[in-house]
C-alpha cells in the first residue's frame, strides 16, 4: 500500500523514521507528539529509526521501550537506534520511548468506498493539500469527509441539526485559532440528533477538543487526539443520551473522555438536561499535567446522570494530577448505575479512583448530590515504583446527607494480586455507604 501523502508545509518529525511494510512513512509532527497516519490492513511490520537513542526514557518507569497497549502483546525489538516489531493489525499504538517526544502510530484499514468528491449535501476535502475553513457550519443531512492526507485548518459546528457526519483519516487542525480571543472549539455540535464523528485525527485544540451537547444518537468511532495544556479536554459529551463512543486515541492536557450536565447553552450556568444509556468501549487513553482519564463531572447540574459504562479501555497513563477513574459530582444530581467493566490501567501517579460528592468552583449551584450503585469489575492496575506513599483512591460524600453508597469492586487487582479491602489500595472514606470487594 502507497504511503499517505500530506502537505509538504506541514511539519515533519527530525526525531523518528518510520517504515510500515517496507514503505517510508511520512513522520508528522504536532505539539506534544509525533506521529503517522498509515493504511494497515492485517498484521503490520514496523521499524523505527530514533535520531537520538538518549530518549530512551518510558513513561509507565519500564526499563525498556515498549508498544501500548500492552494488551496488544507486541513485542519490541531493539538494537542500537533501531526498534522494530509487529503490531496485530489496525488500531492506535503508542510506542513508549520519551515522554516529551512520543511516537503514535495511527494504522487503520483502507476505505472501500468514500463519498465522492461531488456528493450532494458534502464538503469534501482532498488529500495533499491544506484547507483553510475557519468556521465551517453544518446543516440539516450534511457530511464533512477529509479524505486521506488532508489537513483542515479550523473548526466545525452544528447546532439544532440532524443526521450529520464528520468523517474521513484527515487532520483537523485547530491551531488556525490560535490567536488573543479567538479559542474556539475544534468540533463543536449542540441540540442535534443522529451525529456521526469517525476516524478523524485532531490537534492543536486551543478549547476542548470535541463538545457534543444536548445531543442524542450519537456514534463515535475511532478518534484520534493529540492535546497539550490544561482546558484541553478530548471528548465531553454535555447533557446526552443514547451515545456509543468506540475506539478512541485520546492524548489529552486534561479529561480525556468525560460526561457532564449542564446549561441550556455553551457559556450560561443553568441547570442541562440528563445524561444517560452511553458507553464508552475499546479506548486508549493517556493524560499529562491534569484531569482524569475516566470522568463524570464536575458540572452535574441535572436531577440525573446515569446508566453510564465504560468497558474494555486502556489507560495508558494518568501523570500529575487527577484519576486514572473519577467521578466528581459537583452539582444536584443522582449518579447511579455506573459500570467500569475490564479496564486496564497501565500507569498512574495521583489518584486511582476518586469518588466524590464535592463543591467547587465548577458547581455553579448551591444544591449537592448522590452517588451510588457503582460496579468495578475486571480492573488491572500497574503499579510504578512511584506510586507506593503517593498514590491514593478517596470515596467521600459530601455530608451525612449526600452520601456515596453502594460501591463495588469485584476482581481488582494491582499488579496481579487480587484486592479485598481498602487498605490494600491505598483507600480513604468519608460519608460512605457499603463499599464491598470480591
Amino acid at each position: 500500500m502507497n504511503p499517505i501523502r500530506h502537505p509538504r508545509l506541514f511539519p515533519r518529525s527530525p526525531r523518528y523514521t518510520v517504515i510500515v511494510n517496507g514503505q517510508p512513512q511520512e513522520v508528522l509532527q504536532a505539539t506534544g507528539a509525533d506521529f503517522i497516519i498509515a493504511e494497515g490492513d492485517g498484521p503490520s511490520d514496523v521499524v523505527v529509526e530514533v535520531a537520538d537513542t538518549s530518549m530512551a526514557n518510558p513513561e509507565g518507569g519500564s526499563a525498556e521501550p515498549c508498544v501500548r497497549p500492552l494488551a496488544r502483546q507486541v513485542e519490541c525489538r531493539k538494537e542500537g537506534g533501531t526498534l522494530s516489531f509487529t503490531v496485530p493489525g489496525p488500531g492506535n499504538y503508542h510506542l513508549d520511548l520519551s515522554r516529551e517526544h512520543p511516537l503514535y502510530l495511527f494504522l487503520h484499514k483502507p476505505e472501500a468506498a468514500p463519498p465522492p468528491s461531488g456528493k450532494a449535501k458534502g464538503h469534501y476535502f482532498c488529500g495533499g493539500q491544506v484547507h483553510e475553513i475557519g468556521k465551517l457550519e453544518l446543516r440539516d443531512g450534511e457530511t464533512v469527509y477529509l479524505e486521506a492526507g488532508a489537513v483542515v485548518r479550523g473548526a466545525i459546528e452544528a447546532r439544532g441539526v440532524r443526521d450529520i457526519t464528520i468523517a474521513g483519516h484527515g487532520i483537523l487542525d485547530n491551531s488556525y485559532f490560535n490567536r488573543p480571543g479567538e479559542a474556539t472549539y475544534p468540533v463543536l455540535v449542540e441540540d442535534s440528533v443522529n451525529v456521526t464523528l469517525r476516524d478523524l485525527t485532531m490537534i492543536e485544540p486551543t478549547r476542548w477538543t470535541c463538545l457534543l451537547r444536548n445531543c442524542e444518537h450519537i456514534q463515535v468511532d475511532n478518534l484520534r487526539q493529540i492535546t497539550v495544556g490544561g482546558g484541553r479536554d478530548g471528548l465531553d459529551l454535555v447533557s446526552c443520551r443514547h451515545a456509543v463512543v468506540r475506539n478512541c486515541f485520546i492524548r489529552a492536557g486534561d479529561d480525556c473522555i468525560v460526561v457532564k450536565a449542564h446549561s441550556g447553552k455553551v457559556g450560561q450556568p443553568g441547570p442541562g438536561k440528563d445524561s444517560f444509556d452511553i458507553l464508552v468501549e475499546g479506548c486508549s487513553l493517556l493524560n499529562d499535567g491534569g484531569g482524569s482519564a475516566l470522568e463524570i463531572g464536575h458540572e452535574l447540574r441535572t436531577d440525573s446522570v446515569r446508566d453510564i459504562t465504560f468497558r474494555d479501555c486502556d489507560i495508558l497513563h494518568v501523570h500529575g494530577m487527577g484519576a486514572a477513574i473519577s467521578i466528581n459530582n459537583g452539582g444536584q444530581a443522582l449518579v447511579e448505575n455506573i459500570r467500569y467493566e475490564d479496564i486496564r490501567i497501565e500507569h498512574y501517579y495521583d489518584n486511582l479512583f476518586w469518588i466524590r460528592v464535592i463543591e467547587s468552583r465548577y458547581s455553579g449551584t448551591p444544591q449537592r448530590g448522590h452517588i451510588r450503585n457503582i460496579t468495578f469489575r475486571d480492573i488491572a492496575v500497574l503499579e510504578s515504583i512511584y506510586n507506593p506513599g503517593y498514590s491514593i483512591s478517596v470515596i467521600g460524600g459530601f455530608d451525612p446527607e449526600h452520601r456515596v453508597e453502594d460501591v463495588r469492586f469485584e476482581n481488582l487487582s494491582i499488579n496481579g494480586r487480587r484486592i479485598t479491602d481498602l487498605h490494600e489500595m491505598d483507600g480513604f472514606v468519608r460519608d460512605t455507604g457499603a463499599i464491598t470487594f470480591s
